[in-house]
């Protein structure tokens, strides 16, 4: 049987071989963005579980991508963003 150093070792190095990287948040915003040419606060909060998606958004176009954002006004009252891809970061 080996030493507990050992098992560490070996469970530390499988633990390392089958890490994912991580889809990220901007990842998603993008990945929703591409695939519907908009998308609203609600529906970043409701589908895809982003609490702040304007800081998303943000980061987005920080890295190039032509993100615009139209403020509507529902017939309640409310005011929202709808954010548009325009096109792909170069």
């Amino acid at each position: 049987m080996p030493k507990n150093e050992e098992r560490g070792a070996v469970a530390t190095s499988q633990t390392n071989s089958n890490k994912r990287k991580e889809i990220t948040q901007e990842d998603k915003t993008l990945a929703y963005l591409r695939e519907h040419g908009s998308m609203t606060t609600l529906e970043a909060v409701t589908e895809l579980y982003i609490m702040n998606p304007q800081q998303r958004i943000g980061n987005l176009r920080k890295r190039g991508y032509n993100i615009t954002t139209e403020y509507v006004t529902s017939p309640t009252g409310k005011r929202y963003g709808v954010y548009r891809l325009q096109e792909e970061a170069i």
